[in-house]
Protein backbone atom coordinates (compact mmCIF):
# COMPACT_ATOMS: atom_id res chain seq x y z
CA UNK A 1 0.00 0.00 0.00
CA UNK A 2 3.35 2.38 1.07
CA UNK A 3 6.04 0.98 -1.34
CA UNK A 4 4.43 1.57 -4.54
CA UNK A 5 3.40 4.21 -6.56
CA UNK A 6 0.45 4.41 -9.59
CA UNK A 7 1.33 4.26 -13.60
CA UNK A 8 1.82 7.37 -13.76
CA UNK A 9 5.88 6.97 -14.37
CA UNK A 10 6.22 6.16 -18.12
CA UNK A 11 4.27 9.27 -18.91
CA UNK A 12 6.71 11.50 -17.65
CA UNK A 13 9.47 9.87 -19.57
CA UNK A 14 7.27 9.96 -22.72
CA UNK A 15 6.74 14.30 -22.09
CA UNK A 16 10.86 14.13 -21.63
CA UNK A 17 11.49 11.51 -24.87
CA UNK A 18 9.04 13.85 -26.83
CA UNK A 19 10.18 17.25 -25.98
CA UNK A 20 13.78 15.75 -27.46
CA UNK A 21 11.76 14.92 -30.63
CA UNK A 22 9.61 18.28 -30.95
CA UNK A 23 13.31 19.51 -30.83
CA UNK A 24 14.29 17.92 -33.68
CA UNK A 25 11.14 19.25 -35.51
CA UNK A 26 10.29 16.11 -37.14
CA UNK A 27 6.86 17.08 -36.80
CA UNK A 28 7.14 18.97 -40.30
CA UNK A 29 7.07 15.66 -41.96
CA UNK A 30 3.96 13.91 -42.63
CA UNK A 31 2.37 10.50 -43.08
CA UNK A 32 4.51 7.31 -42.79
CA UNK A 33 7.46 9.91 -42.91
CA UNK A 34 6.91 11.56 -39.74
CA UNK A 35 6.63 8.25 -38.51
CA UNK A 36 9.95 6.60 -39.67
CA UNK A 37 11.43 10.04 -39.07
CA UNK A 38 10.85 9.78 -34.87
CA UNK A 39 11.45 5.93 -34.93
CA UNK A 40 15.03 7.04 -36.06
CA UNK A 41 14.84 9.79 -33.50
CA UNK A 42 14.22 7.81 -30.38
CA UNK A 43 16.23 5.61 -31.85
CA UNK A 44 19.43 7.81 -32.04
CA UNK A 45 18.61 9.16 -28.36
CA UNK A 46 19.34 6.46 -26.96
CA UNK A 47 22.46 5.60 -29.00
CA UNK A 48 23.89 8.69 -28.56
CA UNK A 49 23.22 8.51 -25.21
CA UNK A 50 21.22 12.05 -25.37
CA UNK A 51 20.12 13.47 -22.17
CA UNK A 52 16.38 13.66 -22.00
CA UNK A 53 15.16 16.99 -20.64
CA UNK A 54 12.89 15.60 -17.88
CA UNK A 55 13.41 18.20 -14.56
CA UNK A 56 13.95 16.55 -11.26
CA UNK A 57 10.70 17.65 -10.04
CA UNK A 58 8.88 16.07 -12.41
CA UNK A 59 9.95 12.61 -11.26
CA UNK A 60 8.10 12.53 -8.96
CA UNK A 61 5.40 15.01 -9.09
CA UNK A 62 3.53 14.46 -12.79
CA UNK A 63 2.58 11.19 -11.62
CA UNK A 64 0.36 13.22 -8.49
CA UNK A 65 -1.22 15.02 -11.34
CA UNK A 66 -2.63 12.89 -13.81
CA UNK A 67 -5.85 13.44 -14.76
CA UNK A 68 -6.22 16.07 -17.47
CA UNK A 69 -7.98 19.23 -17.05
CA UNK A 70 -9.03 22.91 -18.79
CA UNK A 71 -6.83 25.89 -18.44
CA UNK A 72 -9.51 27.34 -16.49
CA UNK A 73 -9.89 24.76 -13.64
CA UNK A 74 -7.64 23.36 -10.90
CA UNK A 75 -6.41 19.64 -11.56
CA UNK A 76 -7.40 16.70 -9.52
CA UNK A 77 -4.88 15.97 -7.20
CA UNK A 78 -4.20 11.78 -7.65
CA UNK A 79 -1.82 11.49 -4.45
CA UNK A 80 -0.98 8.17 -3.07
CA UNK A 81 0.54 7.08 0.34
CA UNK A 82 4.20 6.51 -0.84
CA UNK A 83 4.26 9.85 -2.13
CA UNK A 84 2.93 11.39 0.84
CA UNK A 85 6.17 9.57 2.92
CA UNK A 86 8.16 10.41 0.15
CA UNK A 87 7.55 14.25 0.53
CA UNK A 88 7.64 13.97 4.53
CA UNK A 89 3.81 15.59 4.31
CA UNK A 90 2.52 15.01 8.01
CA UNK A 91 -0.71 15.94 6.91
CA UNK A 92 -4.13 14.06 7.93
CA UNK A 93 -4.75 11.37 5.76
CA UNK A 94 -1.41 10.29 6.50
CA UNK A 95 -1.93 9.96 10.39
CA UNK A 96 -4.89 8.38 9.41
CA UNK A 97 -3.91 5.62 7.36
CA UNK A 98 -3.51 3.01 10.33
CA UNK A 99 -6.97 4.08 11.25
CA UNK A 100 -8.45 3.23 8.44
CA UNK A 101 -6.95 -0.15 8.56
CA UNK A 102 -7.45 -0.94 11.81
CA UNK A 103 -11.72 0.09 10.69
CA UNK A 104 -11.62 -2.63 7.72
CA UNK A 105 -9.47 -5.11 10.39
CA UNK A 106 -12.76 -4.27 13.21
CA UNK A 107 -15.41 -4.74 10.08
CA UNK A 108 -13.44 -8.23 9.00
CA UNK A 109 -13.85 -9.11 12.65
CA UNK A 110 -17.17 -8.29 12.74
CA UNK A 111 -17.98 -10.13 10.07
CA UNK A 112 -16.10 -13.42 10.73
CA UNK A 113 -17.60 -13.34 13.97
CA UNK A 114 -21.09 -13.01 12.80
CA UNK A 115 -21.53 -9.85 14.84
CA UNK A 116 -22.06 -11.69 18.13
CA UNK A 117 -19.40 -11.88 21.34
CA UNK A 118 -18.94 -14.97 23.54
CA UNK A 119 -19.23 -12.73 26.57
CA UNK A 120 -20.63 -8.94 28.11
CA UNK A 121 -16.92 -8.13 28.73
CA UNK A 122 -15.79 -8.86 25.02
CA UNK A 123 -18.85 -7.69 23.91
CA UNK A 124 -18.26 -3.86 25.55
CA UNK A 125 -14.53 -4.20 24.05
CA UNK A 126 -15.63 -5.36 20.36
CA UNK A 127 -18.19 -2.26 20.27
CA UNK A 128 -15.75 0.35 22.48
CA UNK A 129 -13.18 -0.16 20.37
CA UNK A 130 -15.02 -0.40 16.44
CA UNK A 131 -16.51 3.05 17.99
CA UNK A 132 -13.60 4.63 18.98
CA UNK A 133 -11.34 3.51 15.75
CA UNK A 134 -14.32 4.50 13.03
CA UNK A 135 -14.75 7.68 15.38
CA UNK A 136 -11.55 9.01 15.48
CA UNK A 137 -11.25 9.49 11.84
CA UNK A 138 -14.00 12.29 12.38
CA UNK A 139 -11.33 14.32 13.92
CA UNK A 140 -8.50 12.86 12.18
CA UNK A 141 -9.21 12.98 9.00
CA UNK A 142 -12.90 13.82 8.32
CA UNK A 143 -13.19 12.80 4.89
CA UNK A 144 -12.08 9.34 5.82
CA UNK A 145 -15.19 9.09 8.35
CA UNK A 146 -18.38 8.36 6.67
CA UNK A 147 -16.81 5.98 4.41
CA UNK A 148 -15.33 3.84 7.10
CA UNK A 149 -18.42 4.04 8.84
CA UNK A 150 -20.54 2.88 6.10
CA UNK A 151 -18.20 -0.20 6.15
CA UNK A 152 -18.68 -0.74 9.58
CA UNK A 153 -22.23 -0.55 9.49
CA UNK A 154 -22.29 -2.94 6.48
CA UNK A 155 -20.02 -5.61 8.42
CA UNK A 156 -22.55 -5.24 11.04
CA UNK A 157 -25.69 -5.72 8.63
CA UNK A 158 -23.40 -8.49 7.13
CA UNK A 159 -25.18 -11.57 9.02
CA UNK A 160 -28.94 -10.76 8.09
CA UNK A 161 -28.11 -10.27 4.46
CA UNK A 162 -25.61 -13.43 4.25
CA UNK A 163 -27.87 -15.94 5.91
CA UNK A 164 -31.09 -15.64 3.46
CA UNK A 165 -32.64 -13.90 1.58
CA UNK A 166 -36.09 -14.15 3.00
CA UNK A 167 -37.15 -10.95 4.88
CA UNK A 168 -36.64 -11.50 8.63
CA UNK A 169 -38.06 -8.14 10.60
CA UNK A 170 -37.17 -9.53 13.71
CA UNK A 171 -33.11 -10.07 12.30
CA UNK A 172 -33.53 -7.26 10.80
CA UNK A 173 -34.38 -4.59 13.57
CA UNK A 174 -31.44 -6.61 15.52
CA UNK A 175 -29.06 -6.05 13.22
CA UNK A 176 -29.96 -2.30 11.90
CA UNK A 177 -30.39 -1.47 16.52
CA UNK A 178 -26.27 -2.77 16.27
CA UNK A 179 -26.40 0.05 13.50
CA UNK A 180 -27.81 2.78 15.34
CA UNK A 181 -25.33 1.47 18.42
CA UNK A 182 -22.18 1.93 16.83
CA UNK A 183 -23.17 5.05 14.89
CA UNK A 184 -24.13 6.55 18.61
CA UNK A 185 -21.18 5.17 20.30
CA UNK A 186 -18.78 6.64 17.65
CA UNK A 187 -20.34 10.19 17.83
CA UNK A 188 -20.13 10.03 21.69
CA UNK A 189 -16.38 8.83 22.02
CA UNK A 190 -15.90 12.55 20.59
CA UNK A 191 -18.87 14.48 21.38
CA UNK A 192 -16.55 17.09 22.60
CA UNK A 193 -14.38 17.42 19.28
CA UNK A 194 -17.81 18.04 17.47
CA UNK A 195 -19.52 20.13 20.09
CA UNK A 196 -16.91 22.94 19.00
CA UNK A 197 -15.90 21.88 15.78
CA UNK A 198 -17.33 24.15 13.08
CA UNK A 199 -17.64 22.14 9.92
CA UNK A 200 -18.10 24.60 7.03
CA UNK A 201 -17.77 22.02 4.15
CA UNK A 202 -20.68 20.03 4.34
CA UNK A 203 -22.63 20.37 1.16
CA UNK A 204 -22.66 18.82 -1.99
CA UNK A 205 -22.98 20.20 -5.30
CA UNK A 206 -23.04 18.58 -9.08
CA UNK A 207 -19.93 18.37 -10.82
CA UNK A 208 -20.29 19.90 -14.14
CA UNK A 209 -16.72 20.53 -15.06
CA UNK A 210 -14.06 18.15 -16.83
CA UNK A 211 -14.34 14.41 -15.73
CA UNK A 212 -11.77 11.41 -16.03
CA UNK A 213 -10.44 10.16 -19.25
CA UNK A 214 -10.20 6.28 -19.07
CA UNK A 215 -6.27 5.98 -19.79
CA UNK A 216 -6.10 8.30 -16.64
CA UNK A 217 -8.39 6.32 -14.36
CA UNK A 218 -6.34 3.28 -15.26
CA UNK A 219 -2.92 5.01 -14.60
CA UNK A 220 -3.99 5.59 -11.72
CA UNK A 221 -5.82 2.12 -10.43
CA UNK A 222 -4.78 -0.26 -13.04
CA UNK A 223 -2.63 -2.45 -11.09
CA UNK A 224 -5.27 -3.01 -8.73
CA UNK A 225 -7.83 -3.59 -11.00
CA UNK A 226 -5.85 -5.89 -12.95
CA UNK A 227 -5.53 -8.44 -9.62
CA UNK A 228 -9.52 -7.59 -9.23
CA UNK A 229 -10.70 -8.16 -12.70
CA UNK A 230 -8.68 -11.38 -12.38
CA UNK A 231 -10.00 -12.67 -9.14
CA UNK A 232 -13.79 -12.06 -10.92
CA UNK A 233 -12.74 -13.86 -13.62
CA UNK A 234 -11.46 -16.89 -12.14
CA UNK A 235 -14.27 -16.76 -9.46
CA UNK A 236 -16.58 -16.56 -12.88
CA UNK A 237 -15.14 -19.76 -14.07
CA UNK A 238 -15.53 -21.54 -11.02
CA UNK A 239 -19.22 -20.89 -10.91
CA UNK A 240 -19.50 -21.72 -14.21
CA UNK A 241 -18.00 -25.39 -13.59
CA UNK A 242 -19.01 -26.25 -10.46
CA UNK A 243 -21.91 -23.73 -8.58
CA UNK A 244 -23.74 -22.91 -11.59
CA UNK A 245 -27.36 -23.65 -10.17
CA UNK A 246 -26.71 -22.07 -6.59
CA UNK A 247 -28.11 -18.30 -8.31
CA UNK A 248 -30.75 -19.49 -10.05
CA UNK A 249 -32.26 -22.19 -7.90
CA UNK A 250 -36.16 -22.22 -7.41
CA UNK A 251 -35.99 -20.98 -3.96
CA UNK A 252 -34.26 -17.82 -4.78
CA UNK A 253 -37.40 -15.85 -6.63
CA UNK A 254 -37.02 -13.03 -4.62
CA UNK A 255 -33.50 -12.69 -5.51
CA UNK A 256 -34.25 -13.61 -9.66
CA UNK A 257 -36.10 -11.37 -9.66
CA UNK A 258 -33.75 -8.68 -7.68
CA UNK A 259 -30.97 -9.20 -9.68
CA UNK A 260 -32.98 -8.23 -13.06
CA UNK A 261 -33.82 -5.13 -11.70
CA UNK A 262 -30.48 -4.29 -10.36
CA UNK A 263 -28.99 -4.76 -13.88
CA UNK A 264 -31.37 -2.71 -15.24
CA UNK A 265 -30.92 0.06 -13.08
CA UNK A 266 -27.02 0.27 -13.23
CA UNK A 267 -27.59 -0.03 -17.02
CA UNK A 268 -29.92 3.03 -17.05
CA UNK A 269 -27.35 4.92 -14.68
CA UNK A 270 -24.67 3.97 -16.87
CA UNK A 271 -25.85 4.70 -19.85
CA UNK A 272 -27.16 8.14 -18.74
CA UNK A 273 -23.77 9.43 -16.46
CA UNK A 274 -21.70 8.13 -20.02
CA UNK A 275 -24.07 10.35 -22.31
CA UNK A 276 -23.27 13.02 -19.65
CA UNK A 277 -19.51 12.80 -20.00
CA UNK A 278 -18.32 10.33 -17.33
CA UNK A 279 -16.66 8.03 -19.68
CA UNK A 280 -15.52 6.01 -16.44
CA UNK A 281 -18.96 5.47 -15.48
CA UNK A 282 -19.56 1.68 -17.67
CA UNK A 283 -16.63 0.20 -16.85
CA UNK A 284 -17.46 1.25 -13.29
CA UNK A 285 -20.76 -0.36 -13.22
CA UNK A 286 -19.61 -3.32 -15.14
CA UNK A 287 -17.57 -4.42 -12.51
CA UNK A 288 -19.64 -3.29 -9.62
CA UNK A 289 -22.47 -5.62 -11.11
CA UNK A 290 -20.12 -8.47 -11.50
CA UNK A 291 -19.14 -8.06 -7.84
CA UNK A 292 -22.40 -7.67 -6.90
CA UNK A 293 -23.31 -10.86 -8.94
CA UNK A 294 -20.05 -13.38 -7.01
CA UNK A 295 -21.24 -11.47 -3.66
CA UNK A 296 -24.58 -13.08 -3.58
CA UNK A 297 -22.98 -16.59 -4.62
CA UNK A 298 -24.69 -18.58 -1.55
CA UNK A 299 -21.66 -20.93 -1.58
CA UNK A 300 -19.34 -18.28 -1.98
CA UNK A 301 -16.53 -17.80 0.16
CA UNK A 302 -16.88 -15.20 3.35
CA UNK A 303 -13.52 -13.69 2.13
CA UNK A 304 -13.89 -13.75 -1.08
CA UNK A 305 -17.26 -12.03 -0.10
CA UNK A 306 -15.71 -8.87 1.55
CA UNK A 307 -13.53 -8.65 -0.89
CA UNK A 308 -15.60 -7.66 -3.65
CA UNK A 309 -17.88 -5.99 -1.33
CA UNK A 310 -14.81 -3.73 -0.70
CA UNK A 311 -14.40 -3.50 -4.11
CA UNK A 312 -17.74 -2.60 -4.84
CA UNK A 313 -17.37 0.28 -2.16
CA UNK A 314 -13.89 1.41 -3.98
CA UNK A 315 -15.32 1.79 -7.43
CA UNK A 316 -18.36 3.61 -6.18
CA UNK A 317 -16.12 6.11 -4.40
CA UNK A 318 -14.23 6.80 -7.98
CA UNK A 319 -17.86 7.02 -9.74
CA UNK A 320 -18.77 9.70 -6.68
CA UNK A 321 -16.15 11.86 -7.47
CA UNK A 322 -16.96 12.08 -11.20
CA UNK A 323 -20.55 13.60 -10.68
CA UNK A 324 -20.22 15.25 -7.41
CA UNK A 325 -17.73 17.98 -5.36
CA UNK A 326 -17.67 19.18 -1.77
CA UNK A 327 -18.67 23.02 -1.55
CA UNK A 328 -15.93 24.83 -0.97
CA UNK A 329 -13.30 22.75 -3.19
CA UNK A 330 -11.47 24.68 -5.73
CA UNK A 331 -12.84 22.25 -8.45
CA UNK A 332 -12.62 18.96 -7.87
CA UNK A 333 -9.09 19.04 -6.65
CA UNK A 334 -9.39 17.76 -3.03
CA UNK A 335 -12.65 16.12 -3.25
CA UNK A 336 -10.84 13.36 -5.47
CA UNK A 337 -7.99 13.40 -3.83
CA UNK A 338 -9.49 12.80 -0.73
CA UNK A 339 -11.10 9.77 -2.21
CA UNK A 340 -8.74 8.52 -4.23
CA UNK A 341 -6.49 7.78 -1.01
CA UNK A 342 -9.83 6.03 0.50
CA UNK A 343 -9.77 3.88 -2.69
CA UNK A 344 -6.39 3.36 -2.66
CA UNK A 345 -6.38 1.74 0.87
CA UNK A 346 -9.29 0.13 -0.08
CA UNK A 347 -7.89 -1.82 -2.91
CA UNK A 348 -4.50 -2.40 -1.53
CA UNK A 349 -6.25 -4.85 1.04
CA UNK A 350 -8.52 -6.21 -1.78
CA UNK A 351 -5.52 -6.22 -4.56
CA UNK A 352 -3.07 -8.50 -2.00
CA UNK A 353 -5.94 -10.73 -1.06
CA UNK A 354 -6.94 -11.36 -4.08
CA UNK A 355 -3.15 -11.99 -5.59
CA UNK A 356 -2.95 -14.65 -3.10
CA UNK A 357 -6.09 -16.62 -3.86
CA UNK A 358 -5.06 -16.22 -7.97
CA UNK A 359 -1.53 -17.57 -7.39
CA UNK A 360 -3.60 -20.37 -5.91
CA UNK A 361 -5.74 -20.94 -9.11
CA UNK A 362 -3.40 -20.40 -11.69
CA UNK A 363 -2.34 -24.12 -11.17
CA UNK A 364 -5.91 -25.23 -12.85
CA UNK A 365 -4.78 -22.54 -15.95
CA UNK A 366 -3.33 -24.02 -19.50
CA UNK A 367 0.59 -22.94 -19.38
CA UNK A 368 0.17 -20.14 -21.85
CA UNK A 369 -2.77 -18.42 -19.72
CA UNK A 370 -0.13 -18.45 -16.61
CA UNK A 371 2.59 -16.64 -18.81
CA UNK A 372 0.53 -14.35 -20.52
CA UNK A 373 -1.25 -13.15 -17.37
CA UNK A 374 2.04 -13.56 -15.43
CA UNK A 375 3.71 -11.28 -17.84
CA UNK A 376 0.77 -8.95 -17.47
CA UNK A 377 1.55 -8.57 -13.64
CA UNK A 378 4.62 -8.25 -13.69
CA UNK A 379 4.75 -5.52 -16.58
CA UNK A 380 2.43 -3.75 -14.36
CA UNK A 381 4.34 -4.14 -11.02
CA UNK A 382 7.85 -2.73 -12.60
CA UNK A 383 5.80 -0.05 -14.19
CA UNK A 384 4.32 0.64 -10.62
CA UNK A 385 7.89 0.02 -8.58
CA UNK A 386 9.51 2.53 -11.40
CA UNK A 387 7.77 5.11 -9.64
CA UNK A 388 9.42 4.04 -6.25
CA UNK A 389 12.79 3.54 -7.79
CA UNK A 390 12.70 7.10 -9.86
CA UNK A 391 11.27 8.91 -7.23
CA UNK A 392 12.80 8.23 -4.17
CA UNK A 393 16.20 9.50 -5.73
CA UNK A 394 14.90 12.87 -8.33
CA UNK A 395 13.52 13.96 -4.51
CA UNK A 396 16.73 13.82 -2.80
CA UNK A 397 18.75 15.16 -5.17
CA UNK A 398 15.55 18.20 -5.64
CA UNK A 399 17.69 20.02 -2.68
CA UNK A 400 17.51 24.20 -1.48
CA UNK A 401 21.03 23.27 -0.30
CA UNK A 402 22.63 21.03 -2.32
CA UNK A 403 25.55 21.24 -0.05
CA UNK A 404 24.06 20.37 2.92
CA UNK A 405 24.72 16.89 4.18
CA UNK A 406 21.93 14.19 3.84
CA UNK A 407 20.25 13.41 7.27
CA UNK A 408 17.51 13.28 9.61
CA UNK A 409 18.19 16.48 10.62
CA UNK A 410 14.62 18.29 8.71
CA UNK A 411 16.09 21.86 9.19
CA UNK A 412 20.33 21.21 8.83
CA UNK A 413 19.99 22.58 5.47
CA UNK A 414 18.99 26.24 6.68
CA UNK A 415 22.90 26.18 7.61
CA UNK A 416 23.83 26.29 4.02
CA UNK A 417 20.57 27.77 2.63
CA UNK A 418 19.48 30.92 0.50
CA UNK A 419 15.81 32.07 0.26
CA UNK A 420 15.21 34.10 -2.98
CA UNK A 421 12.01 36.75 -2.31
CA UNK A 422 11.60 40.30 -2.80
CA UNK A 423 14.66 40.35 -5.06
CA UNK A 424 16.55 39.59 -2.63
CA UNK A 425 18.85 36.89 -1.45
CA UNK A 426 17.88 35.52 1.63
CA UNK A 427 20.69 33.49 3.91
CA UNK A 428 18.81 31.10 6.64
CA UNK A 429 22.09 30.42 8.57
CA UNK A 430 20.76 33.30 11.32
CA UNK A 431 17.37 32.22 11.06
CA UNK A 432 18.39 28.51 12.26
CA UNK A 433 20.89 29.64 15.05
CA UNK A 434 17.79 31.55 16.40
CA UNK A 435 15.44 28.90 16.28
CA UNK A 436 17.51 26.19 18.17
CA UNK A 437 17.58 29.14 20.61
CA UNK A 438 14.21 29.02 20.79
CA UNK A 439 13.94 25.69 20.83
CA UNK A 440 16.30 25.04 23.88
CA UNK A 441 15.43 28.27 25.75
CA UNK A 442 11.59 29.25 25.47
CA UNK A 443 9.38 26.91 27.93
CA UNK A 444 5.67 26.08 27.46
CA UNK A 445 3.80 27.81 23.99
CA UNK A 446 3.98 31.05 23.92
CA UNK A 447 2.43 33.10 21.13
CA UNK A 448 4.77 34.52 18.53
CA UNK A 449 4.29 36.71 15.64
CA UNK A 450 6.99 37.09 12.59
CA UNK A 451 6.68 37.81 9.22
CA UNK A 452 3.47 36.75 7.16
CA UNK A 453 4.44 35.89 3.48
CA UNK A 454 1.95 34.99 0.79
CA UNK A 455 1.14 31.07 0.01
CA UNK A 456 3.91 28.82 -0.78
CA UNK A 457 6.50 31.14 0.60
CA UNK A 458 8.76 30.86 3.71
CA UNK A 459 5.73 32.64 6.12
CA UNK A 460 5.04 31.02 9.56
CA UNK A 461 9.29 29.20 9.34
CA UNK A 462 9.57 29.79 13.25
CA UNK A 463 6.20 28.59 14.24
CA UNK A 464 7.00 25.66 11.61
CA UNK A 465 10.45 24.54 13.03
CA UNK A 466 9.23 25.57 17.00
CA UNK A 467 5.91 24.04 17.01
CA UNK A 468 4.65 27.63 18.92
CA UNK A 469 1.51 29.23 17.84
CA UNK A 470 1.71 32.53 15.49
CA UNK A 471 -0.87 35.02 15.29
CA UNK A 472 -2.06 33.51 12.16
CA UNK A 473 -0.54 30.57 10.02
CA UNK A 474 -0.87 29.78 6.36
CA UNK A 475 -3.57 32.34 5.04
CA UNK A 476 -5.55 29.98 2.70
CA UNK A 477 -5.34 27.17 4.70
CA UNK A 478 -6.31 29.06 8.18
CA UNK A 479 -9.22 30.50 5.94
CA UNK A 480 -10.20 26.81 4.52
CA UNK A 481 -10.29 25.39 8.06
CA UNK A 482 -12.47 28.18 9.55
CA UNK A 483 -14.46 28.45 6.69
CA UNK A 484 -17.76 28.28 9.16
CA UNK A 485 -16.41 31.61 10.89
CA UNK A 486 -16.76 34.76 9.37
CA UNK A 487 -14.43 35.44 6.72
CA UNK A 488 -12.55 38.65 8.47
CA UNK A 489 -10.96 36.34 11.09
CA UNK A 490 -8.11 35.38 9.42
CA UNK A 491 -7.21 38.37 7.20
CA UNK A 492 -7.88 41.11 10.20
CA UNK A 493 -4.96 39.12 11.82
CA UNK A 494 -3.31 39.58 8.56
CA UNK A 495 -4.16 43.14 7.74
CA UNK A 496 -2.63 43.10 12.03
CA UNK A 497 0.87 41.34 11.37
CA UNK A 498 1.85 43.85 8.03
CA UNK A 499 0.32 47.25 10.45
CA UNK A 500 2.46 45.87 13.52
CA UNK A 501 5.80 45.62 11.37
CA UNK A 502 4.95 48.74 9.23
CA UNK A 503 3.57 51.65 11.40
CA UNK A 504 6.20 53.54 13.41
CA UNK A 505 3.19 53.85 15.92
CA UNK A 506 4.54 52.36 19.28
CA UNK A 507 1.36 52.88 21.04
CA UNK A 508 -0.62 50.70 18.39
CA UNK A 509 2.49 47.95 18.44
CA UNK A 510 1.63 47.50 21.91
CA UNK A 511 -2.41 47.27 21.35
CA UNK A 512 -1.28 44.36 18.84
CA UNK A 513 0.44 42.55 21.53
CA UNK A 514 -1.83 42.67 23.76
CA UNK A 515 -4.75 41.52 21.58
CA UNK A 516 -2.85 38.58 20.52
CA UNK A 517 -1.30 37.73 23.49
CA UNK A 518 2.13 37.96 21.76
CA UNK A 519 5.33 36.93 23.91
CA UNK A 520 7.98 37.06 21.12
CA UNK A 521 8.78 38.91 18.10
CA UNK A 522 10.72 37.78 15.52
CA UNK A 523 12.84 40.41 13.45
CA UNK A 524 15.25 38.86 10.78
CA UNK A 525 16.11 39.59 7.20
CA UNK A 526 12.83 37.79 6.26
CA UNK A 527 11.27 39.99 7.99
CA UNK A 528 13.39 43.40 6.70
CA UNK A 529 12.58 42.19 2.95
CA UNK A 530 8.66 42.28 3.83
CA UNK A 531 8.60 45.56 5.87
CA UNK A 532 10.14 49.04 6.02
CA UNK A 533 12.86 49.85 7.95
CA UNK A 534 10.82 52.76 10.00
CA UNK A 535 8.71 50.09 10.87
CA UNK A 536 11.05 47.89 12.65
CA UNK A 537 13.25 50.55 13.98
CA UNK A 538 10.39 51.16 16.16
CA UNK A 539 11.44 47.89 18.29
CA UNK A 540 14.82 49.48 18.93
CA UNK A 541 13.14 52.50 20.11
CA UNK A 542 11.01 50.57 22.38
CA UNK A 543 13.70 48.56 24.21
CA UNK A 544 15.19 52.18 25.03
CA UNK A 545 11.73 52.74 26.46
CA UNK A 546 11.83 49.31 28.73
CA UNK A 547 8.74 48.59 26.51
CA UNK A 548 10.49 45.39 25.06
CA UNK A 549 13.61 43.64 25.83
CA UNK A 550 16.31 42.03 23.43
CA UNK A 551 16.16 38.17 24.58
CA UNK A 552 18.46 36.74 21.23
CA UNK A 553 20.29 38.86 18.92
CA UNK A 554 22.85 37.33 16.31
CA UNK A 555 24.37 38.92 12.72
CA UNK A 556 20.90 39.32 11.28
CA UNK A 557 18.21 38.17 13.72
CA UNK A 558 16.91 39.87 16.72
CA UNK A 559 14.06 38.59 18.98
CA UNK A 560 12.13 40.47 21.28
CA UNK A 561 10.42 39.48 24.18
CA UNK A 562 7.50 41.80 25.64
CA UNK A 563 5.43 41.08 29.08
CA UNK A 564 2.13 41.06 27.86
CA UNK A 565 -0.64 43.59 29.98
CA UNK A 566 -3.37 41.12 30.65
CA UNK A 567 -6.18 44.10 31.31
CA UNK A 568 -5.42 45.61 28.01
CA UNK A 569 -6.71 42.71 25.95
CA UNK A 570 -9.81 42.57 23.95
Amino acid sequence: MVLMGNLGQPATMYKGLDRVLDSKQSELLVGDYQVQQRIRDIYEVFVSNSKVPISTGEWYWNATRIIPHPGNESGPITEFPFFTFLYGDLHAHMLALPLTLLAIAWAVAVIFGKGTSRSLVSSVIQWSFGAIIIGSLSATNTWDYPTYLFIGCCAIMWPYFNSSYSFDSRRFSDCLGRVCLLVFLAYLCFLPYSTWYGASYTKLHIWRGSTTPILAYFQVHGLFLFLVIGLLCGETRNWIRYRYSDLVDGKNKFVRVSVVGGLILLVTIGLVLFASGVVVAPVILVIIAWSSFLMMLPAQNAGKKICFGLTSVALLLTLFVEVVRLDGDIGRMNTVFKFYLQVWTLFSVVGGVSLAWLIGQTNDWTYRSRIVWSGALLTLILVSISYTALAIPAKMRDRMAVDSPAGLDGMDFMQYAYYQDKGQSISLKSDYDAIRWMQDNVKGSPVIVEAHAPEYRLGSRYSIYTGLPGVVGWNWHQRQQRAATPPNLVTDRVEAINAFYTDIDINEALSFLNRYDVKYIVVGEYELAYYPVEGIDKFRRMVGMDLIDVRYKNDSVVIYSYENDVSNKD
